[in-house]
C-alpha cells in the first residue's frame, strides 16, 4: 500500500534552451536522444554552457533509460564543464534519490539552491528529500516557498506538501492541498492517493475506495489495487468485483500483488512477508512497510485484534514517515485503543 512520493521535477527545459533541438527534444525516443546529443558533443568549439545542457540532456535520457550510471556520468561531467549549471545539481539530485542517497542528494540541492534561490522545483525536490529523512516541518518550509514561486507544474509541489502534512498527521492541512492539486490537474493520482489516505485515516474508508479507485484508473499499479482493495474491506464490501478485475489485469505468475492475493486468498499473511524481502535495504525497509500494514489490515478484518495490533505497529515503527503507511497504521492502532 505504499505510494510514490511528489515526483521530481527535472531540468529538461533549461537543456533544450541551451541545447540543439534535436538533442532537446522533448518528444524522441531517448535512444534518438542520446544519439543526438551525443553527435553534437563531438562538434568542435561548443561552448561550456551548451556543452553542460547537452551532458544534461543525454543523463536526462539514460535516465529515463533507467541506466543511472550513464546518467550519472553525464551529470557528473556537466557540473565539471559548468560549475554554475544549476540544473544538472537538481538533476543529479534526483538521480541520488533514486540510487537511496538522500544525504547527497541533499548537498545537490543545496548547490543548486544556492546557485539560483528562486530555484522552484529544486526547492520542491529539496522538500521531497526532507520528506524521506523524517524532517515534515523543513520538507514544509522548502514546499512552501516553492509553492510561492507558482512553478509551472504548482500541482506537484502541492501534493508534496500534502504529503509532508500528512506524514504529520493534520489532515485538514492535507486534505486541502491535495484537492488545490486536483483542481489544478483532475488527473494527478498522486493527489488522488494522498487524498485517499486522508480518508483513510479518518475513517471514512468508502471515500477512500473511492479515491484510491480514481487513482488506480490513472495509474494501474500494485500500490493503488492494494490500497483500493483494502479501503473497500474496511467499509464492509467484499471488494470480489474489484478483485477479480486486478486479477485479470495480472494473475499472480505476472505479478499479482502480494498484498491483493492475500485478500484474494492466493497467498498467506506469512507469504505475503516473505515476499517483502529484497537485497537493496532500502527497498527492503519500504515492501516491509507496506507488508506489515497489509498483513495488519488483514487480521484486523479477520477479527484477531492481537495479530493486527503486533502487526500494525511493526508498520508504525519500520516505516519512513513519507511512506502514507506511517500515517494511517497510526489511525488504525488509536481507533483499537478506543475500542
Amino acid at each position: 500500500m505504499a505510494c510514490c512520493l511528489l515526483a521530481p521535477v527535472l531540468a529538461a527545459a533549461w537543456a533544450r534552451a541551451a541545447a540543439p533541438a534535436d538533442c532537446g527534444s522533448a518528444t524522441q525516443s531517448p535512444e534518438l536522444t542520446i544519439a543526438h546529443c551525443t553527435a553534437a558533443l563531438e562538434q568542435p568549439q561548443v561552448s561550456a554552457e551548451s556543452r553542460a545542457a547537452l551532458l544534461a540532456r543525454r543523463g536526462l535520457a539514460w535516465f529515463n533509460k533507467r541506466e543511472l550510471e550513464h546518467a550519472a556520468a553525464d551529470y557528473d561531467e556537466a557540473i565539471r564543464t559548468d560549475e554554475g549549471s544549476f540544473p544538472a545539481y537538481n538533476s543529479r539530485a534526483i538521480l541520488r534519490m533514486q540510487q537511496g542517497d538522500v544525504d547527497r542528494a541533499l548537498v545537490d540541492y543545496d548547490t543548486a539552491i544556492r546557485l539560483k534561490p528562486d530555484y522552484a522545483s529544486a526547492l520542491a525536490n529539496r522538500g521531497n528529500a526532507w520528506l524521506m529523512k523524517g524532517d515534515g516541518d523543513r520538507a514544509i518550509a522548502d514546499l512552501d516557498r516553492a509553492i510561492s514561486l507558482a512553478p509551472a507544474r504548482l500541482e506537484l509541489a502541492l501534493a508534496g506538501r500534502g504529503r509532508a502534512w500528512l506524514s504529520k498527521a493534520d489532515l485538514g492541512r492535507a486534505e486541502q492541498d491535495f484537492e488545490a492539486a486536483l483542481k489544478l490537474n483532475p488527473k494527478y493520482s498522486n493527489a488522488f492517493s494522498g487524498r485517499g489516505y486522508v480518508h483513510f485515516c479518518r475513517g471514512d474508508f468508502l471515500g477512500a475506495a473511492v479515491d484510491f479507485a480514481a487513482e488506480h484508473r490513472l495509474r494501474p499499479d500494485q500500490e493503488s489495487a492494494v490500497a483500493w482493495i483494502i479501503s473497500l474491506r474496511r467499509a464492509g464490501r467484499d471488494a470480489q468485483e474489484e478483485l477479480a478485475g486486478i486479477a485479470r489485469e495480472g494473475d499472480a505468475a505476472a505479478g499479482l500483488p502480494a498484498g491483493v492475493a492475500l485478500f484474494a486468498g492466493r497467498l498467506s499473511a506469512a507469504q505475503v512477508l516473505q515476499a517483502s524481502t529484497d537485497r537493496d535495504p532500502l527497498v527492503q525497509r519500504a515492501r516491509s512497510c507496506a507488508a506489515q500494514f497489509e498483513v495488519g489490515e488483514w487480521y484486523l478484518l479477520a477479527g484477531d485484534t492481537e495479530q493486527a495490533r503486533l502487526h500494525l505497529t511493526l508498520a508504525r515503527t519500520g516505516c519512513d514517515r513519507s511512506q502514507p503507511e506511517y500515517t494511517a497504521a497510526g489511525a488504525e492502532i488509536a481507533r483499537l485503543e478506543r475500542h
